[in-house]
């Protein structure tokens, strides 16, 4: 069984954390629309693994602004139900959803996975990307996602892996927010996944996505800041600075394998 370090910071206190710093809009312009490693390519990887076809009914819980969700249902015509933190998450993705002509496809829940109202539905699939490692209760979520599949349904995941100890400046609230403080390794989150009663059936390494991943963040920072000392950003300069900073820390490990991406692809 896995034993997981109580982080000091409440679940709310998290999420809300979450939600604003994702809905920033330097965390827009540097993380993109999808907010993870590999983008909509590694997305559907993923749904190709999980085997995800037309008429069937997918969860993607911390939708955000709603990418993946409507991505999903406009070409694998889909039904896909989004639960997101964000502010703007629920008005920006349907907006998607309609201009994408898939809004008969898509609906949206404005909350936490953990407590959001989806107890009258059941779902063949479950996509969770880059959201289990910012949960403090992995368990518990694992659990709340269990108990929404139907039976023979699969949950598809991609998330950050950390293997070792953090330098103490990636194990704060903000390093958790950002996917980094609260990650484990991939086969903590396989242990995890099958104390909860799932079949592991794919693990695969996205190392190679989230080196791509830093080298684009790398790059546009480099981008704000000379926009910021043109006056062309209003923008802080000691976030740039601090930003950069922690970047340069986390690119390195990641180069090191300390922290890394992957995929798991589990059936209930």
């Amino acid at each position: 069984m896995v034993e997981l370090v109580r982080r000091p910071h409440s679940r709310s206190t998290l999420n809300t954390c979450c939600a604003v710093s994702y809905g920033h809009p330097l965390a827009r312009w540097l993380l993109g629309d999808s907010f993870h490693p590999g983008g909509l390519g590694l997305t559907e990887r993923l749904a190709a693994k999980m085997g995800i076809g037309a008429t069937q009914k997918i969860l993607d819980i911390g939708s955000g602004l709603g990418t993946t969700t409507v991505h999903l249902a406009k070409t694998l015509g889909c039904h896909v139900t989004g639960v997101t933190l964000e502010p703007e998450g629920f008005r920006i993705g349907r907006d998607r959803a309609e201009q994408a002509g898939v809004s008969h496809l898509v609906d949206f829940v404005e909350g936490d996975a953990l407590t959001a109202d989806l107890s009258q539905k059941t779902f063949d699939h479950v996509v969770i990307e880059c959201v289990l490692s910012i949960l403090p209760d992995k368990r518990a979520a694992l659990e709340r996602i269990r108990s929404l599949l139907a039976n023979g349904g699969t949950l598809g995941m991609t998330d950050v892996t950390v293997n070792g100890p953090l330098p103490s400046e990636l194990r704060g609230l903000t390093a958790t927010a950002g996917c980094i403080g609260g990650a484990v390794s991939m086969q903590e989150y396989q242990s995890l996944l099958e104390d909860t009663g799932f079949a592991v059936e794919v693990i695969e390494d996205c190392r190679a996505e989230a080196q791509a991943f830093m080298r684009d963040i790398t790059g546009k920072l480099m981008m704000t800041e000379i926009a910021v000392k043109l006056g062309k950003i209003d923008v802080d300069a000691t976030v740039i600075d601090e930003a950069k900073r922690v970047m340069a820390s986390v690119r390195e490990l990641v180069d090191d394998g300390a922290i890394g991406y992957g995929m798991i692809v589990a059936r209930k």
